[in-house]
C-alpha cells in the first residue's frame, strides 16, 4: 500500500487514500466525506472545507467519478429547456393538430427539464456537506 498525505489543494480521493490520510490524524480531525453510494471507491469529491467553487469545477475534472453522469445530466436538461422555449413560442416544428397537444407537450417538456435541472444540480452540489446531501436528497426525490 502506497503512503499517502494530506494535501489541502486536493478534492478528488480515492476510498484507500482518504483511509490513509485519515489513520494519521487524531479522531477529532479526521474527515468523513459524503459518498452517495458506499461501493464508490474511486474518484470521490471530498475535502473538510469543500465549497460550490470546487463542486463546480469538479464539472471539468474527468477523474471525478461523476463526470460524465454529470455532463449527460447538463446537455439533456438544456435539450429540454430549449425544446420547451421552442414549445412556448409555438414554432411550427411540431405539427400538433389541436391546441391541447401543445399545452400537454409543454407539461411533459417543462417537467422533463425540471427533473433533469434538479438531478444535475444534485449531482454536482451534494458532496459539499451533509446537510447539502440531505437537503438536495430531500428535493431530487
Amino acid at each position: 500500500m502506497t503512503s499517502y498525505t494530506w494535501d489541502e489543494d486536493k478534492w478528488i480521493w480515492d476510498k484507500d487514500q482518504v483511509d490513509a490520510v485519515n489513520k494519521m490524524r487524531e479522531n477529532k480531525d479526521v474527515f468523513r466525506p459524503v459518498v452517495r453510494n458506499p461501493w464508490i471507491t474511486k474518484g470521490f469529491r471530498a475535502h473538510p472545507k469543500l465549497g460550490y467553487c470546487k463542486c463546480l469545477l469538479s464539472l471539468f475534472r474527468p477523474d471525478c467519478n461523476e463526470f460524465l453522469a454529470i455532463w449527460l445530466y447538463l446537455v439533456f436538461a438544456a435539450y429540454f429547456w430549449v425544446e420547451t422555449a421552442l414549445i412556448m413560442a409555438r414554432v411550427k416544428v411540431f405539427d400538433f393538430n389541436n391546441e391541447w397537444d401543445w399545452h400537454f407537450m409543454f407539461i411533459a417538456t417543462f417537467c422533463i427539464a425540471v427533473s433533469l435541472t434538479a438531478t444535475a444540480i444534485y449531482l454536482i452540489f451534494y458532496c459539499k456537506s451533509q446537510e447539502a446531501y440531505k437537503a438536495l436528497e430531500r428535493v431530487n426525490y
